[in-house]
């Protein structure tokens, strides 16, 4: 029964170790590769906590670079001999099965000696993020304040209004009859003698619409014409002297 139950502590504990397994992509964008400079790997691993179980992934081209583990002191002298693994095809993915220094290295000439070597230091416990932030607490809605009621005025006896003045109608206009006019009077409707303007003849006169105009023509009355064509033809008279 014990046995059993180690088994199965020994399993949970596996399964959390893996859930809170971290890859790592070695230089972030940079990749693994010839650094800009020499501390560039080792200023990428500053502030990283690296556990038992996390992967590092060593981005590169093959045949351009290779990954090799190697001791402290190969690692010092940048020293490819006897390594302790070596991967030459591009992305690596190497895992940190063990706690304690590990040391990697690009065994082509002249790589390591530019900086293209990595140290990281691993911890025996899992890496674990930082639990999250708890939400900040809600605050609670202010109580809302019952409104007053406003007492109601008593309704106060105001004073009837005085009826408003009755108005007359305004008379209607007296219908009368259209007015008769004869053009220029005794002269008639003829080329006007010295002295006679129909201007004149017209400007004291008031004209509705409705009112006759008649001519004489040898001392007889010959037409009617309609207000509206005779004040037509005043008005041309009055300004161009002629009517047609």
């Amino acid at each position: 029964m014990l046995k059993m139950l180690l088994v199965t502590v020994a399993s949970l504990a596996a399964t959390f170790h893996s859930s809170m397994a971290e890859t790592y992509d070695v230089g972030d964008a940079l990749g693994w590769t010839i650094p800009p400079s020499r501390a560039a790997y080792s200023n990428w691993t500053s502030g990283k906590s690296f556990a038992v179980g996390d992967v590092l992934v060593f981005k590169f081209t093959t045949g351009m670079h290779t990954v090799a583990k190697v001791t402290k002191t190969n690692f010092d002298s940048c020293n490819p001999a006897g390594p302790i693994s070596l991967t030459t095809n591009g992305p690596a993915s190497i895992n940190l099965s063990t706690a304690g220094e590990h040391y990697f290295l690009c065994t082509i000439p002249g790589h390591c000696d530019a900086g293209q070597k990595l140290a990281v230091n691993v911890s025996a416990a899992p890496s674990t993020s930082p639990a999250p932030a708890p939400p900040p607490a809600t605050p609670s809605p202010p109580p809302v304040a019952e409104p007053t009621p406003v007492p109601t005025p008593e309704p106060t006896s105001s004073p009837s209004p005085s009826p408003a003045p009755k108005t007359s109608p305004a008379p209607a206009p007296s219908k009368t009859g259209p007015k008769t006019y004869i053009v220029g009077d005794s002269v008639g409707w003829t080329i006007p003698p010295s002295g006679f303007s129909y201007q004149t003849w017209a400007r004291n006169k008031t004209f509705n619409a409705g009112d006759i105009l008649g001519t004489y023509k040898n001392q007889f009355l010959s037409q009617h014409v309609h207000i509206n064509y005779l004040l037509l033809c005043l008005e041309i008279i009055i300004h161009f002297n002629f009517c047609f």
